[in-house]
């Protein structure tokens, strides 16, 4: 290869490298991407950073979560890489990594939340503040709306139905016990149950973050309800 070829090759890498998109805000500058409210607190903001690397900035995670709802499949918080910042250092950390405060404390857009890169920095703060430290998928689940949703019926009877979603997607279950008798469902491969008192109906959600297709929903009786099938790469 000549010296020219080389030359161009490692400019276009540098080119490449300068141009990827760091996740960040410019308070006072930036709007939220959902209320369009300026960002003046980074360490209770929130980034996402699409495929097309587009930087779209939120001045909370709730409103990003929102924002995702809006959008439908395929959601924000699937398809992009979202970013916290620490509420100590306003370094971004990826929202899958951190430890989230939800608390009795101010923020500006009122949630109660603030965002550490360390399990001790959250708990540190609590001493100071009533809370409790949850995950990005926590959170996920308390704000963001089901990618599908399925009523499972405590009975071998009903033939058991194929349920596909994403990698990532949230799932609603809905425990529909017509017996005397109270009930469990288990999802085979996840670490949810549902638990169904007699001739009543209950909802669970859980985030579909394992891929593949050997998950099942069943009974305590090991009868099968459902099979589930996580599209998605193992990475």
């Amino acid at each position: 290869m000549s010296k020219f070829r080389i030359v161009i090759l490692f400019g276009l890498l540098a080119l490449s490298c300068a141009m990827k998109v760091e996740p960040d805000i410019d308070a006072g500058i930036d709007q939220c991407e959902h209320c369009t409210m300026l960002i003046q607190n980074i360490d209770q903001g929130a980034v996402a950073i699409d495929h097309d690397e587009k930087l779209l900035t939120f001045c909370s995670p709730v409103c990003l979560i929102m924002t995702a709802n809006e959008l439908g499949a395929p959601k924000l918080t699937q398809r992009s890489s979202v970013y916290l910042f620490d509420h100590t250092s306003r370094a971004a950390v990826p929202a899958g990594e951190a430890f989230i405060v939800r608390g009795e404390f101010e923020t500006s857009m009122g949630h109660g939340l603030l965002a550490f890169d360390s399990f001790e920095k959250a708990q540190s703060f609590l001493t100071d503040f009533n809370g409790e430290i949850i995950g990005w998928n926590d959170l996920r689940l308390a704000y963001e709306f089901p990618d599908r949703e399925v009523e499972l019926v405590s009975s071998s009877q009903v033939e058991a139905q194929d349920i596909e979603v994403e990698k990532g997607g949230i799932v609603a279950v809905r425990g529909n016990n017509n017996s005397d008798e109270d009930a469990v469902v288990y999802l085979i491969g996840y670490d949810f149950t549902l638990s169904v008192p007699a001739r009543t109906e209950q909802t669970g959600h859980f985030v579909a973050d394992l891929p593949g297709q050997g998950f099942v929903f069943q009974n305590e009786k090991g009868e099968v309800l459902a099979r589930l099938l996580v599209t998605g790469d193992h990475t």
